[in-house]
């Protein structure tokens, strides 16, 4: 990505009547500008003209990604917006700009929810709850593993404000926290030209994290070696194009680059691209790409606990006595290392000009293992039981703690952990197609879409409802209660996108149409839910009992046989949908615009086969936007 461009400089030499005088100024693709100057008794005089452009006026004007543009140096698929695209989506920040990628869903815009994007993965919900508390889903897992780049430098994407309980734990319900930067960070006013590797990048590109360095938090240090190359061939009207790369990551165990290694992964890459005609490309690639944990995830802040050893409520406060024991807990963990992506795609293109048109189809697979996932690990703690004496009511004395305590309960807690227990497999077809333009309408229509199945797996250890746990860290009269297994979800999606596009160039004026359809829309539990579904069961001491298959149905063991909570249904779906916007933008004198949209034009709601409806689309939100030069409004200055 980079920022919004200078205005075009020009300069002339002329000769006219003496005087105060207008000097207008044309050229294709930029606004009209017009100058006072004062023409001295010579009658010669030099201007600097200052031009903006007005994507407007021209005769051709694309609002979607290029499908045959390349991200600079590479030969992975890639979806290269500018900025008139940019300008004519109906867009607040960098969210709304990469809707214009294959198959990623429209959003009302503006700023009032976190931001974030998942490349190739579905944004589903986490796969189950661990003990009530979701850890990082498939959406936070896809959207982390997207690198940005700003003007050449790499963002952290592994930033932004954590969320964390009254006693340290992990909150994902509150928060992004690891699921990548808030796009909200980046207008998409300041926005130029964006480029969106969706294939396989360069061994340049990996997963810098360059987090500030804050007093009780170490510094992350990662370092990577890279080589890469890239070989043309051509005969006659047959050209080819071979990048072959391979970058080798370390995640440092210290705070230096010095420090020995934690973890580190070879990642070699191959792309390569065969043209017989220039109008048709063949394209392919396959690839390993690591992805490195965040900082809050390899430093965690400790987790408090507060156990309670007398609490003595009476009516009159004077008499009151509470004793509370504090125990202090580190949740990091050691083997938490570098993620593995294993991607492989293969396409085709063909590029008919705007007579013909053109069309890219695009094949992927995705494969993530070792994704950062939360896994609550139990642990014991010990509360002393004192007796208390001088309880006597009316005494106006809280009473006397008799020491030694009379005796020890233990009380589970559970620990939250990072862990490398997630699993992430994305497969699809994504498509971009430019129809001919109709010159005696001035129309264009284009067309995107993706089809996706995602597969969400961990292998973390699910304590069922939130509630039931509460209850039984307290009530020392339940002995024990059940945990399950790691689950897993396939979800899938197809969405398709139609950009209908009328231009008066004379007027300046431009009409698009989205029209965006949601077909298949579908999550379904791999995992079982049946009362006998349980793995096995936790004491209160903290200590993990399995059960074998065979011995489930014993009469023993009828406390644990319920149904697995957490994971929802087993199979849900919204029926097949669309929503239509509408955009209408106009140039104003010199570089102004005045645009006017309106999402969800028709309000639609999810019909359901019963003849019932719901709110399941985002609903219907108008928006204006005026933008003018200084010049206009200071007299002259910029």
């Amino acid at each position: 990505m980079s920022r919004a461009p200078i205005p075009s400089v020009a300069s002339c030499s002329f000769a006219c009547l003496r005087g105060r005088r207008v000097l207008v100024a044309r050229r294709l693709g930029y606004a009209v500008s017009r100058i006072p100057i004062t023409v001295p008794t010579d009658g010669v005089r030099s201007v600097d003209i200052v031009m903006s452009t007005s994507a407007l006026q021209l005769d051709q004007l694309t609002v979607t990604a290029d499908r045959t543009g390349r991200a600079r140096g590479e030969l992975g698929t890639a979806s290269v917006i500018d900025r008139d695209a940019i300008a004519n989506q109906i867009a607040s920040s960098l969210q709304g700009v990469l809707e214009l990628v294959p198959g990623v869903p429209l959003q009302p815009p503006g700023l009032d929810a976190a931001a974030q994007f998942s490349l190739r993965a579905l944004a589903t919900s986490p796969t189950a709850g661990v003990g009530g508390l979701a850890g990082p889903g498939a959406a936070d897992i896809g959207a982390a593993g997207t690198l940005i780049v700003l003007d050449g430098i790499p963002l952290s994407n592994n930033a932004n404000l954590q969320t964390v309980g009254a006693r340290g734990e992990t909150v994902p319900t509150a928060s992004t926290a690891g699921g990548g930067i808030d796009l909200r960070r980046i207008p998409a006013s300041t926005l130029e030209r964006v480029e969106v590797i969706r294939g396989i990048p360069s061994a340049r590109w990996g997963d810098y994290d360059r987090p500030r360095r804050f007093s009780e938090t170490p510094a992350l240090a990662t370092s990577a070696l890279y080589a890469d190359t890239r070989f043309a061939w051509k005969q006659g009207q047959m050209s080819a194009e071979i990048q072959p790369g391979v970058r080798v990551e370390t995640l440092h165990e210290g705070q230096w680059w010095s420090s020995e290694a934690r973890t580190a992964m070879a990642q070699p890459r191959l792309t390569a691209q065969l043209s017989p005609w220039p109008w048709l490309r063949f394209r392919g690639g396959a690839g390993v790409v690591s992805k490195a944990p965040s900082i809050a995830q390899l430093s965690p802040a400790r987790q408090y606990y507060d156990l309670v050893n007398v609490n003595r409520f009476t009516p009159d406060p004077r008499e009151r006595l509470a004793v509370v024991t504090t125990f202090i807990r580190d949740p990091t963990n050691p083997d938490l290392g570098l993620s593995r992506a294993t991607k492989r795609e293969a396409g085709i293109e063909l590029d008919g000009g705007q007579r013909r048109g053109s069309m890219s189809v695009t094949w992927f697979d995705d494969r993530i293992a070792g994704a950062v996932t939360l896994r609550r690990e139990p642990a014991p703690l010990q509360r002393a039981r004192y007796a208390l004496a001088d309880t006597g009511r009316g005494t106006g004395q809280p009473g006397r703690i008799v020491d030694p305590p009379i005796g020890f309960d233990p009380v589970p807690v559970f620990l939250d952990r990072y862990v490398n227990g997630g699993a992430l497999d994305s497969r699809g077809v994504e498509f971009v197609v430019s129809f001919p333009v109709i010159p005696a309408l001035r129309t264009r229509v284009e067309a995107s879409g993706a089809a996706i199945t995602t597969h969400f797996a961990t292998n973390d250890r699910d304590y069922g409802a939130i509630s039931r746990l509460n209850d039984f860290q307290v009530d020392t009269a339940i002995k024990r209660v059940a945990y399950f297994d790691g689950a897993a979800t396939r979800s899938k999606r197809a969405i398709l996108t139609w950009r209908v596009v009328h231009q008066q160039p004379d007027l300046g004026l431009v009409i698009t149409t989205t029209i965006q359809q949601r077909i298949g829309d579908e999550r379904r539990v791999l995992t079982r839910t049946d009362s006998l579904a349980f793995t096995g069961y936790i004491l209160r001491d903290g200590t993990l009992v399995s059960v074998a298959e065979s011995d489930k149905g014993r009469a023993e063991f009828a406390d644990l046989r319920r149904l697995r909570p957490s994971t929802g249904a087993s199979r849900s779906s919204q029926p097949n949908d669309w929503l239509m916007s509408l955009q209408v933008a106009k140039s104003l004198g010199r570089s102004g615009r005045l645009s006017f949209y309106i999402f969800n034009a028709l309000d639609k709601f999810i019909t359901y086969g019963s003849g019932g409806s719901a709110r399941a689309l985002p609903s219907t939100r108008f928006g204006a936007e005026l933008t003018l030069p200084t010049s206009d409004l200071f007299g002259g200055a910029r």
